[in-house]
């Protein structure tokens, strides 16, 4: 971003705002004591709003980012974030990815957790619905020796408009399990503030996931 872009004049006027004062102590002192007070105060009190004015920078240019992000770069990062992960299905795991759901998805996550505990109280012996973990990838693994290898993945966006797109997932083996096509999700997305958040995924069989976390049996 040029961040040294000239501003253009105007044909509206602006008003003059009035200064604001600082809100850091100035340095006028009466004696030395005051004086390495004053400075200490000052110093810190420049520290914290120096701190604060970054941290507004940095929040402000991971908006951006994320603004520019496309649906399949969105679909990227997940899958890049999520396989950096164990996969387990948990509430933290859950919180973890939620910046990349939507809301209705995250909710249905949530209540699918909650339906995980009561089947888990009354069947402890049992695995649970999601208890291999997040049916967001294939499970087929490649393993060297005793080294699980992470599938690789290709994304592409087939389909958008101003508000929705589809995100085709393809899944291969790595090269060490002769890279192989293994299957083929679509994540659909919706544009939400600008931002586009992953709403549902569709698996090689037409089947969805949303259809899955809405099950009426458990």
């Amino acid at each position: 971003m040029n961040m040294t872009a000239k501003v253009r004049s105007s044909r509206f006027s602006v008003p003059r705002m009035p200064a604001k004062r600082s809100i850091c102590p100035t340095l006028i002192t009466v004696n030395f004591k005051q004086s390495k007070n004053r400075v200490a105060s000052l110093a810190v009190c420049r520290l914290k709003a120096g701190l604060k004015t970054f941290l507004l920078i940095f929040s402000l240019s991971l908006s951006v980012f994320a603004q520019k992000q496309t649906a399949a770069e969105t679909v990227k990062s997940f899958y890049v974030f999520h396989n950096s992960r164990s996969g387990i299905f948990s509430l933290h795991e859950v919180n973890l990815r939620r910046k990349w759901f939507t809301a209705e998805l995250y909710k249905l996550f949530l209540n699918e957790l909650k339906r995980e505990d009561v089947f888990t109280k009354k069947n402890p012996t049992d695995k649970p619905h999601y208890g291999d973990g997040f049916p967001l990838q294939p499970f087929s693994e490649c393993v060297d020796g005793e080294t699980v290898i992470i599938n690789t993945f290709e994304a592409k966006e087939i389909s958008s408009d101003a508000s929705k797109a589809t995100v085709e997932v393809k899944f291969y083996s790595p090269e060490k399990c002769k890279k192989e096509l293994i299957d083929t999700y679509k994540v659909e997305l919706v544009k939400t503030k600008n931002i586009w958040l992953i709403n549902d995924w569709i698996y090689s069989d037409n089947k969805r996931l949303t259809d899955d976390l809405k099950r009426k049996d458990y």
